[in-house]
């Protein structure tokens, strides 16, 4: 790394979480019955509930379905938002009742995927375990890379086009599984970072990247116009 950016790095790790302001647009806070219209929801049963409110008074408490073909629970978003370039992440606020870690998955998929056959390594797959408590599911926009995190981009060779988004699925718990979850508050979330600090996220060029960040892979050379990357 250019030895001038290199001494920020550390300054950016202390000032960077105290300094940062978002700004959020909700997507569903499921306050209401016409709140649901927006999700095809499979699950053994659904309702909205007081519990473990994040946004508004109310919550959707999803009950698993140890029957379904291949998740306990299932959010499909009915008409996804196609645009996400102006976001750094979308955001799920999430209530694990249980004494047991529950396992959550993602699905994203934009026109290029439809266009070249819905094929499963053309689209985004991902994973995640939601601890017992109260948890948030971040889901960066960039570096939303096609397949999955240890074979990507094969096929098509880039990155889920954010601004051709047209399919988001939300799944919570393993096939066979019983129990429930709690959702709510799901938003896009756009991070401000001060001019002056510098925040660096290392990986591969392919890599969702934490907010407010910058992405850095081997491939970062460094140049004057971007001021950051690996000198000679």
């Amino acid at each position: 790394m250019h030895s001038r950016v290199a001494l920020l790095i550390s300054v950016a790790l202390v000032v960077i979480a105290g300094c940062s302001s978002a700004q959020e647009q909700l997507i569903s806070g499921f306050e209401t019955e016409a709140e649901l219209d927006q999700w095809q929801i499979s699950a053994g049963e659904f309702r909205l509930v007081d519990e473990h409110a994040t946004q508004g008074e109310h919550a959707l408490e999803l009950t698993f379905d140890p029957d379904a073909r291949w998740n306990a629970s299932s959010l499909f978003w009915n008409d996804p938002v196609r645009d996400w370039s102006a976001w750094d992440a979308l955001m799920v606020d999430v209530y694990n009742p249980m004494d047991r870690p529950v396992r959550g998955s993602l699905l994203i998929a934009d026109q290029a995927w439809l266009d070249s056959g819905r094929s499963y390594w053309n689209r985004h797959n991902s994973t995640i375990t939601f601890a017992p408590g109260s948890g948030r599911w971040i889901i960066p926009v960039h570096g939303l890379y096609r397949g999955e995190a240890g074979s990507r981009n094969n096929d098509i060779q880039r990155d889920i086009d954010v601004d051709q988004i047209v399919r988001v699925d939300l799944n919570f718990g393993a096939q066979g599984e019983t129990g429930r979850m709690i959702v709510d508050n799901i938003r896009f979330v756009a991070v401000d970072r001060p001019a002056a600090v510098h925040a660096f996220d290392f990986g591969p060029p392919s890599q969702p990247t934490m907010l407010g960040w910058t992405a850095v892979s081997q491939q970062s050379a460094y140049s004057p116009d971007t001021g950051y990357g690996w000198g000679p």
